[in-house]
């Protein structure tokens, strides 16, 4: 540590020396100055010639191995927020390890413990919310800040940058609405949505925004009255302290009264202007009370989705039968092989993976509207209704992985959607969709098509047919196999061979058992 000043500055105990370090050059190599500071005292510790570099950095962070809450790191926090909490630009950052049991496993281990890119990922993150104006309810009183024995203000030149920084800030124009810790797991949740529009009128205690947790959807109460004024858009990832909103007492963009024609005697003595005496509005008979069902937060948000996907793509839709009872009699020896229970959805899933080499951009993102970001691997969501909301988690890979793999993952959603658990990186990161609708007497589904996808494969449930096998009437079990598919990308005789191409991927029971990634 040179004394120069640093975007962050970062606290940690000798244990977590060296993954700081790996940290503080994963952050150099983005464009992040960071200094390690690592007392050779823990406690009591000894800030007081380092808080004129801690009141120069944008970000002030600890890290440390152990959980949250009644930690050495807490109490390094609490101490600098008390000496210098009018320099900071942000709150200070802790850094812990997840409140779990430890896994044995080392993928699962690594997750739960605090590493290196865990600690530049949420510094990295932290600085940019520095960036943004604070919103205290009453600015606090600058003093100036004396280094140990010094006598001097700041890093002794007398200058306050921080503080001159926050006093510039825009203040909040009504009461902030900021983002509650929620759990111990997570340090950023999700906007699910709002419950009014921006510029509508919210009553303390009313129903205000969803975010959603790694454990589940929480709904954020109004703290006052007044105008909603939107900081967080629906879909974006905010951070615990983040500003969702404001809540205003006139109506964001109000004209100001205009007092232009008053002199200053006039406005000094200026009557207000009676108001004209109510009338009563005519009696009516009152209404009979009604029946009503009250539609569950998850199907408002699958209204929501639905809603916009009528709006913004222009869907078609096309549909083939299948035969399935070669598939189905080979899913059954598979699954006694294998110990999983593999049915018809896994082996349609693998079917559509299996021919995205010969169809690529329908497994791509539209860009523009001319171009096409295309998929690098084949992670394809599945639709999953336990009664309380439809869900669509992804199965990831299903090119290279196995149906027995991918059967196992289906069992873990149909889990989860019983228990409403999914996480936001569970539901997001599909490049296609697969609505599953096997009950027995589906003739076939038309799906929306979930933007920013192009296409969504449906399946319908098991029909018998009669059909002539040289010459003879013989029963055969089908399927119908439906795509909406986004025709500003997708024509009609794309849609049909896609089809073709899987129906043909599920006649061939044994290469869709033994495929592997094709590419």
């Amino acid at each position: 540590m040179d004394g120069t000043a640093a975007d962050v500055v970062l606290i940690c105990p000798g244990g977590t020396t060296h993954r700081a370090l790996d940290a503080a050059r994963l952050l150099r190599a983005r464009g992040i100055a960071a200094h390690v500071l690592v007392p050779a005292r823990l406690y009591p510790p000894d800030l007081e010639p380092v808080l004129p570099l801690l009141a120069d950095a944008r970000l002030v962070a600890v890290a440390e191995e152990s959980t949250e809450g009644g930690t050495w790191g807490a109490e390094i926090a609490a101490r600098v927020h008390t000496r210098i909490w009018w320099h900071l630009r942000s709150p200070v950052l802790q850094l812990n390890s997840a409140d779990s049991v430890v896994p044995t496993a080392p993928h699962l281990e690594s997750r739960v413990l605090l590493g290196a890119e865990r600690i530049a990922a949420e510094i990295e993150k932290g600085a940019a919310r520095s960036l943004q104006p604070r919103t205290p309810a009453a600015p606090p009183p600058l003093a100036p800040l004396v280094a140990a024995g010094s006598g001097t203000a700041g890093a002794g030149t007398g200058e306050q940058p921080a503080a001159a920084a926050v006093d510039s800030a825009e203040p909040a124009a009504g009461a902030p609405v900021a983002v509650p810790k929620l759990n111990n797991n997570d340090t950023a949740y999700l906007v699910v949505r709002w419950f009014a529009d921006d510029g509508a009128y919210i009553g303390e205690g009313d129903p205000l925004v969803e975010l959603e947790t790694s454990k589940a959807v929480e709904e954020i109460a109004a703290p006052a009255d007044g105008h909603l004024r939107i900081r967080a858009a629906e879909g974006s990832e905010v951070g615990v302290g983040d500003l969702l909103a404001e809540l205003l007492a006139d109506p964001p963009g109000a004209p100001a009264p205009d007092t232009s024609a008053l002199t200053p005697s006039d406005e000094r003595v200026a009557a207000p202007v009676p108001a004209a005496a109510p009338v009563d509005p005519p009696a009516q008979e009152p209404a009979p009370a009604a029946r009503t069902h009250v539609l569950g937060r998850a199907q408002q948000g699958t209204a929501a989705v639905v809603t916009r996907a009528h709006r913004e793509v222009p869907v078609a839709f096309a549909a083939v039968e299948v035969r399935v009872d070669a598939v189905l009699a080979r899913l059954r020896t598979l699954s006694d092989e294998t110990g999983a229970e593999v049915g018809l959805p896994e082996a349609v899933v693998k079917a559509v993976a299996a021919v995205h080499p010969a169809f690529p951009h329908l497994f791509g993102t539209l860009v523009d509207e001319r171009t096409v970001r295309l998929a690098d691997t084949v992670d394809i969501g599945v639709t999953v209704d336990a009664g309380n909301g439809l869900y669509i988690p992804v199965l990831r890979d299903c090119a290279g992985r196995s149906l027995a793999d991918l059967s196992d993952d289906l069992m873990d959603f149909r889990m989860k959607a019983f228990r409403a658990e999914f996480t936001a990186g569970e539901l997001s990161g599909g490049c296609l969709s697969v609505s599953l609708n096997t009950e027995p007497g589906v003739l076939f589904v038309q799906p929306i098509v979930m933007a920013p996808q192009l296409c969504m494969v449906s399946v319908g449930g098991r029909l018998t047919r009669l059909v002539l096998e040289d010459g003879v009437p013989t029963s055969t079990t089908v399927v119908t196999l439906g795509l909406a598919y986004d025709h500003r990308v997708v024509n009609g005789r794309d849609a049909t061979a896609f089809l073709r191409a899987v129906a043909d991927a599920l006649h061939d029971a044994e290469g869709l058992v033994a495929c592997a990634d094709p590419q």
